[in-house]
């Protein structure tokens, strides 16, 4: 069940990224589109099982999971066909995972996957610019790092920090939002968050 959620969720973030505009992702929204129009039909089923053999390793290099994540989510997958196969274990034997093996992978689809937007580029820089500029609230470093760092691809990465490096530097006026000096203090503790990840990128930013 949790390896269903589990494609369900990565199906969807793919075709969301493609949606807004993602060039990277768009070839595998066409390809699930064409799985779905074939139904359910001997092509139709060959179609989506090779769209599911791969789905682990489009996720990892559209960044919505790192390598780890790919690496405890196909245990799920592996215990998943032992469930659905009885055939893989002698003597007819069925696999019967543990309550205790059920949770942890539930455990790790959230922590890997379910609870993170497919947000990236232009979308991610929106988020990160409502968050850090809420006047409403208080944006925290391990925050902005978990949402708007790790979870980002490398070239939004370098986006982000420049954009935060230019307005903690200029002071831009930020249209009313808030007052540009503030602004600015919120923009540079950003940048300090990203330090903390990446030291090298955001001393390459600043001197720009």
């Amino acid at each position: 069940m949790t390896w269903i959620v589990v494609t369900a969720d990565i199906i969807t973030k793919l075709t969301r990224l493609a949606d807004d505009g993602d060039n990277a992702a768009v070839p595998f929204r066409d390809e699930f589109a064409r799985a779905q129009a074939k139904g359910l039909t001997r092509e139709g089923v060959r179609a989506m099982q090779t769209i599911e053999a791969t789905l682990l390793d489009k996720a990892a290099s559209l960044e919505l999971i790192d390598s780890i994540g790919v690496r405890e989510l196909e245990r799920i997958r592996e215990d998943r066909n032992l469930c659905v196969h009885p055939s893989l274990r002698g003597h007819g034997d069925v696999y019967e995972p543990r309550s205790e093996v059920a949770r942890g992978h539930l455990a790790v689809a959230l922590t890997m996957l379910l609870t993170h937007p497919p947000i990236q580029g232009g979308k991610v820089l929106e988020a990160s610019t409502a968050y850090i500029c809420d006047p409403l609230s208080v944006p925290t470093l391990p925050q902005i790092q978990a949402t708007f760092f790790d979870r980002v691809r490398v070239a939004t990465r370098r986006t982000l920090a420049r954009f935060a490096a230019k307005h903690a530097v200029l002071e831009i006026d930020p249209g009313g939002q808030l007052p540009a000096a503030e602004r600015a203090d919120r923009m540079a503790a950003a940048l300090r968050a990203f330090a903390e990840r990446d030291r090298e990128l955001v001393r390459e930013v600043v001197a720009e």
